[in-house]
């Protein structure tokens, strides 16, 4: 059987000077980003350069909005027209840029700090602005953020490496909101869907559904911080669910969690 490589069975290729750290796709529109800080805006019906231009790299990430490309790169996220390439804003961040994506007239972007002395991420940042470049909120936290998605109701949604793992839902004006999932190891990845969000885990195991309630409107329990796995397995059926309630004592802060796991197995 013959084996085809990838260039035989492109309709074209294109190149960046250096290793592609990020791409973007929408409409008219293939934008690559190279780890030296090239940018480049392709057709991707024809494979024509529209433009391109070299900033400090590297690319970190990038996301297409109608007539806007948002990029973060190095310690900066800048806006730029998707048109020709120019630059409206930028504003620097704290650490290394890591996410960015845009919901409505908000523009998230995620930075770390990495500690060389303990080989770890001690510090991450969540940076909301408006589409002017003008900083709306900003909230910091231990975990690393190794995804970032539109939440479906409103803001965003981070899945979380350790200590504490899981996901914040974050939303201007307010605090950070913490969710635990069924796997309790790192968040690594993420997809997002029509269905909603998929959540990968350093473990293996992929967490495919959540439904987080409203508070008041939980049949199993009335708190704002109720969420329920439901994890389909070909051949096996289970269910888990979770709990949590922020307390307060002693002039002190802490969270009551409790767990039911595989109730019908």
């Amino acid at each position: 059987m013959a084996v085809l490589t990838l260039e035989a069975v492109s309709s074209f290729t294109r190149g960046l000077q250096g290793a592609c750290t990020a791409l973007a796709l929408d409409g008219d529109s293939l934008v690559g980003g190279s780890h030296d800080g090239q940018i480049v805006r392709w057709s991707p019906l024809t494979g024509e350069k529209k433009w391109g231009l070299d900033t400090e790299g590297p690319i970190s990430d990038m996301h297409l909005a109608e007539q806007l490309l948002f990029v973060s790169s190095s310690s900066v996220l800048s806006c730029l027209s998707v048109e020709t390439g120019e630059v409206h804003w930028e504003s620097d961040l704290e650490g290394a840029s890591d996410y960015v994506v845009q919901t409505g007239d908000v523009v998230w972007a995620t930075s770390s700090v990495y500690e060389i002395e303990v080989s770890d991420y001690v510090e991450s940042t969540l940076w909301a602005f408006s589409l002017d470049g003008s900083l709306l909120n900003r909230w910091s936290f231990e975990e690393r953020c190794w995804f970032l998605a539109p939440h479906p109701e409103e803001g965003v949604v981070m899945g979380l490496g350790r200590p504490r793992c899981g996901y914040f839902w974050a939303r201007v004006g307010e605090d950070l909101s913490h969710v635990r999932l069924s796997a309790e190891s790192p968040v690594t990845v993420g997809a997002e869907g029509p269905d909603g969000i998929l959540f990968g885990h350093s473990d293996g195991v992929m967490d495919n559904d959540f439904i987080e309630c409203a508070p008041g409107t939980c049949p199993a329990w009335k708190s704002p911080a109720f969420t329920i796995n439901e994890n389909d397995v070909e051949g096996e059926f289970f269910y888990d669910a979770y709990l949590s309630k922020d307390i307060s004592f002693f002039g002190g802060e802490g969270e009551v969690f409790t767990s039911v796991k595989n109730i019908f197995d």
